[in-house]
Protein backbone atom coordinates (compact mmCIF):
# COMPACT_ATOMS: atom_id res chain seq x y z
CA UNK A 1 0.00 0.00 0.00
CA UNK A 2 1.90 3.06 -1.23
CA UNK A 3 -0.86 5.73 -0.03
CA UNK A 4 0.77 9.51 0.54
CA UNK A 5 -0.75 11.24 3.31
CA UNK A 6 1.12 13.84 3.02
CA UNK A 7 1.93 14.40 -0.83
CA UNK A 8 3.59 18.13 -0.75
CA UNK A 9 6.08 16.60 1.54
CA UNK A 10 8.88 14.69 -0.40
CA UNK A 11 11.05 13.92 2.53
CA UNK A 12 8.07 12.14 4.49
CA UNK A 13 6.91 10.05 1.75
CA UNK A 14 11.11 9.07 1.38
CA UNK A 15 10.62 8.26 5.07
CA UNK A 16 7.43 6.03 4.33
CA UNK A 17 9.12 4.49 1.87
CA UNK A 18 11.85 3.23 3.61
CA UNK A 19 9.89 2.27 6.46
CA UNK A 20 7.63 0.22 4.70
CA UNK A 21 10.16 -1.36 2.85
CA UNK A 22 11.67 -2.95 6.18
CA UNK A 23 8.37 -3.86 7.37
CA UNK A 24 7.25 -5.69 4.29
CA UNK A 25 3.01 -5.27 4.75
CA UNK A 26 0.91 -7.76 3.13
CA UNK A 27 -2.87 -7.07 2.80
CA UNK A 28 -4.78 -4.13 4.33
CA UNK A 29 -4.42 -5.37 8.07
CA UNK A 30 -0.73 -5.33 7.97
CA UNK A 31 -0.77 -2.38 5.58
CA UNK A 32 -2.62 -0.51 8.40
CA UNK A 33 -0.03 -1.24 11.42
CA UNK A 34 2.35 -0.29 9.15
CA UNK A 35 1.03 2.52 8.17
CA UNK A 36 0.82 3.21 12.06
CA UNK A 37 4.17 3.20 12.55
CA UNK A 38 5.28 5.43 9.90
CA UNK A 39 3.21 7.39 11.10
CA UNK A 40 3.89 7.51 14.53
CA UNK A 41 7.68 6.79 13.66
CA UNK A 42 7.84 10.24 11.81
CA UNK A 43 6.33 12.33 14.11
CA UNK A 44 9.07 11.26 16.68
CA UNK A 45 11.75 12.42 14.09
CA UNK A 46 9.84 15.79 14.43
CA UNK A 47 12.11 18.06 16.76
CA UNK A 48 9.21 19.95 18.17
CA UNK A 49 7.32 16.90 19.39
CA UNK A 50 6.23 17.35 22.91
CA UNK A 51 8.06 14.56 25.60
CA UNK A 52 4.65 13.46 26.83
CA UNK A 53 3.79 12.29 22.98
CA UNK A 54 7.13 11.10 22.56
CA UNK A 55 6.24 8.26 25.58
CA UNK A 56 2.67 7.45 24.04
CA UNK A 57 3.61 7.05 20.63
CA UNK A 58 6.93 4.70 21.58
CA UNK A 59 4.45 2.69 23.36
CA UNK A 60 2.34 2.70 20.04
CA UNK A 61 4.89 1.72 17.87
CA UNK A 62 5.66 -1.46 19.52
CA UNK A 63 2.29 -2.51 20.02
CA UNK A 64 1.79 -1.85 16.44
CA UNK A 65 5.14 -3.59 15.48
CA UNK A 66 4.17 -6.73 17.97
CA UNK A 67 0.62 -6.95 16.12
CA UNK A 68 2.31 -6.74 12.70
CA UNK A 69 4.96 -9.03 13.39
CA UNK A 70 2.01 -11.86 14.87
CA UNK A 71 0.33 -11.35 11.30
CA UNK A 72 3.37 -11.83 9.47
CA UNK A 73 4.32 -14.79 11.47
CA UNK A 74 0.88 -16.36 11.27
CA UNK A 75 1.12 -15.73 7.25
CA UNK A 76 4.49 -16.93 6.87
CA UNK A 77 3.32 -20.23 8.91
CA UNK A 78 0.12 -20.82 6.96
CA UNK A 79 1.85 -21.10 4.08
CA UNK A 80 5.03 -23.02 4.89
CA UNK A 81 2.37 -25.71 6.83
CA UNK A 82 -0.07 -25.17 3.85
CA UNK A 83 -2.62 -24.51 6.30
CA UNK A 84 -6.00 -22.97 5.51
CA UNK A 85 -7.51 -21.20 8.01
CA UNK A 86 -10.40 -18.51 8.15
CA UNK A 87 -9.06 -15.24 9.31
CA UNK A 88 -9.28 -15.18 13.00
CA UNK A 89 -7.85 -18.37 13.73
CA UNK A 90 -3.88 -18.42 15.10
CA UNK A 91 -1.77 -20.73 13.08
CA UNK A 92 0.21 -21.15 15.76
CA UNK A 93 -2.58 -22.28 17.90
CA UNK A 94 -3.08 -24.85 15.29
CA UNK A 95 0.41 -25.74 15.55
CA UNK A 96 0.51 -26.12 18.91
CA UNK A 97 -2.67 -28.44 19.10
CA UNK A 98 -1.28 -30.55 16.36
CA UNK A 99 1.63 -31.01 18.88
CA UNK A 100 -0.09 -31.88 22.18
CA UNK A 101 -2.41 -34.25 19.88
CA UNK A 102 0.96 -36.23 18.74
CA UNK A 103 2.58 -36.03 22.39
CA UNK A 104 -1.27 -37.11 24.02
CA UNK A 105 -1.13 -40.21 21.75
CA UNK A 106 2.05 -41.30 21.64
CA UNK A 107 3.10 -45.00 23.97
CA UNK A 108 4.42 -43.64 27.34
CA UNK A 109 6.78 -46.35 28.59
CA UNK A 110 6.62 -47.69 32.60
CA UNK A 111 8.62 -45.44 34.04
CA UNK A 112 7.03 -42.46 32.65
CA UNK A 113 3.53 -44.62 34.01
CA UNK A 114 4.83 -44.96 36.99
CA UNK A 115 5.75 -41.38 37.48
CA UNK A 116 2.84 -40.11 36.18
CA UNK A 117 0.84 -42.26 38.56
CA UNK A 118 2.82 -41.09 41.94
CA UNK A 119 2.37 -37.53 40.83
CA UNK A 120 -1.06 -37.75 40.33
CA UNK A 121 -1.54 -39.25 43.87
CA UNK A 122 0.94 -36.95 45.36
CA UNK A 123 -1.41 -34.23 43.57
CA UNK A 124 -4.70 -36.13 44.67
CA UNK A 125 -3.95 -36.17 48.12
CA UNK A 126 -2.67 -32.77 48.21
CA UNK A 127 -5.35 -31.23 47.13
CA UNK A 128 -7.67 -33.34 49.39
CA UNK A 129 -5.78 -31.88 52.41
CA UNK A 130 -6.29 -28.12 51.06
CA UNK A 131 -10.05 -29.14 51.22
CA UNK A 132 -10.05 -30.64 54.62
CA UNK A 133 -8.26 -27.68 55.53
CA UNK A 134 -10.61 -24.87 53.73
CA UNK A 135 -13.92 -27.05 55.29
CA UNK A 136 -12.07 -26.89 58.98
CA UNK A 137 -11.39 -23.46 58.92
CA UNK A 138 -14.86 -22.93 57.37
CA UNK A 139 -16.48 -24.58 60.68
CA UNK A 140 -14.92 -22.77 62.91
CA UNK A 141 -16.74 -19.94 65.07
CA UNK A 142 -15.72 -16.44 64.28
CA UNK A 143 -14.98 -14.59 66.94
CA UNK A 144 -15.13 -10.99 67.65
CA UNK A 145 -12.94 -8.97 69.39
CA UNK A 146 -14.37 -7.84 73.42
CA UNK A 147 -15.78 -4.42 73.03
CA UNK A 148 -13.68 -1.83 75.36
CA UNK A 149 -15.45 -0.98 78.32
CA UNK A 150 -17.64 2.08 78.64
CA UNK A 151 -14.91 4.52 80.33
CA UNK A 152 -11.57 3.29 78.77
CA UNK A 153 -9.85 5.05 76.04
CA UNK A 154 -11.88 4.76 72.55
CA UNK A 155 -9.24 2.43 70.31
CA UNK A 156 -9.87 5.00 67.34
CA UNK A 157 -7.18 7.44 69.26
CA UNK A 158 -9.42 10.19 69.29
CA UNK A 159 -8.66 10.91 73.26
CA UNK A 160 -12.03 10.74 74.79
CA UNK A 161 -13.46 7.70 76.59
CA UNK A 162 -14.98 5.14 74.38
CA UNK A 163 -18.73 5.49 75.71
CA UNK A 164 -18.52 9.24 74.48
CA UNK A 165 -16.82 8.26 70.78
CA UNK A 166 -17.22 5.17 69.17
CA UNK A 167 -20.07 3.45 71.81
CA UNK A 168 -23.14 2.14 70.44
CA UNK A 169 -25.05 4.19 72.36
CA UNK A 170 -22.88 7.55 72.15
CA UNK A 171 -24.68 10.63 72.47
CA UNK A 172 -24.28 13.14 69.69
CA UNK A 173 -21.55 16.04 70.83
CA UNK A 174 -22.92 19.65 69.69
CA UNK A 175 -20.01 21.50 71.56
CA UNK A 176 -16.69 20.06 71.88
CA UNK A 177 -14.52 21.53 75.03
CA UNK A 178 -11.63 23.85 74.23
Amino acid sequence: MNSTIHPTNEAYNDFARTIRAELRPEGALEAIFADAIVRLSWRLEQPDTPEDYRNTATVAIRRNAAELRNLQTNRRLKVEHNLDLPGLISAKDVLRYRKNQKLQNEPKSADVTTVETGLNADIQHEQQKQLEEITKRSQMPIVKPPEPGRNTPCPCKSGQKYKRCCGSGAPPIYKLAA
